[in-house]
């Protein structure tokens, strides 16, 4: 999986909060937030100078601004960054009430960051069937050998018909004459 291809699993999953995520997923999905978040801030700065509002943050030292384009990404990507961390707290078998522990300080950030680290469980559990093992299998059904295209076969190996009565009807018996035989006389 690619940032690209995070991106796109995140977004059609806008709003779904079950089934797993791949760590790939999350972490590719985060890095991409982090990037867009960066560059949207310095076009908020270069584009709203004025217009910014500070930021609600009290450890802010004045340097810190939200400004309105960063407000919309915020709110756009609010909701799909719930519903991967939750989806991705499933696959290591922790229900998504689990994200509330960033509210014990500094122990509960690095918790879920170790959460969020972890290899998620193998094969199916509580939550549905493992995402990284169903890539996998489908990867291999898809490039085995058993798979592979039929060979087409040759005209001596055609396939006879069952009936004795049937004939071909260009075979031209019983003074019939074929399709192409009745039309070169002409």
């Amino acid at each position: 999986m690619n940032m690209a291809a995070a991106v796109r699993a995140v977004f059609n999953k806008y709003a779904t909060f079950s089934g797993r995520a791949r760590r790939a997923e999350y972490w590719w999905w985060t890095l991409a937030l982090i990037l867009t978040s960066i560059a949207v801030g310095i076009v908020d700065v270069t584009l709203f100078p004025e217009g910014m509002v500070p930021s609600s943050d009290l450890q802010s030292e004045g340097g810190d601004y939200e400004g309105p384009l960063s407000t919309i990404l915020y709110l756009a990507t609010l909701l799909p960054s719930l519903a991967v961390g939750v989806r991705r707290l499933h696959d290591v078998g922790k229900s998504g009430w689990w994200m509330f522990i960033v509210l014990v300080p500094l122990f509960g950030m690095l918790y879920l960051i170790y959460l969020n680290i972890r290899k998620g469980d193998e094969g199916s559990n509580l939550y549905g069937p493992d995402p990284l093992n169903a890539f996998a299998v489908s990867s291999s059904i898809a490039h085995s050998p058993q798979n592979e295209a039929p060979e087409a076969t040759s005209p001596s190996k055609a396939v006879q018909p069952k009936r004795a009565s049937w004939r071909a009807p260009s075979m031209g018996k019983d003074d019939f004459k074929s399709t192409q035989d009745r039309f070169k006389d002409k």
